[in-house]
This record gives C-alpha cells, structure tokens and sequence, in this order.
C-alpha cells in the first residue's frame, strides 16, 4: 500500500515539476524574441 502512495505522489511531483517548466518557457522565448528585435534594430 505504502509503495503505491509513493508511486502517485513521485508522479504528482513529476506533472507539477513539468508545469512549472512548461510556465517558464512562454517567458524566456519572449526574451528571446525581444533581443533578437533589439540586433535586428542595430
């Protein structure tokens, strides 16, 4: 029983942890855009 609660919780951990990657990306792909508006300017 205990080695199942163990299971669900190591994968509840791993979909948060994914979420929180899939969060972060939107926000460093918009850095990305804006410096390469910032070169394309120069």
């Amino acid at each position: 029983m205990l080695k199942d609660e163990e299971k669900v919780l190591k994968l509840e951990n791993e979909i948060n942890n994914s979420k929180r990657k899939m969060d972060n990306i939107p926000k460093s792909t918009e850095k990305i855009i804006l410096q390469a508006e910032k070169y394309l300017k120069k």
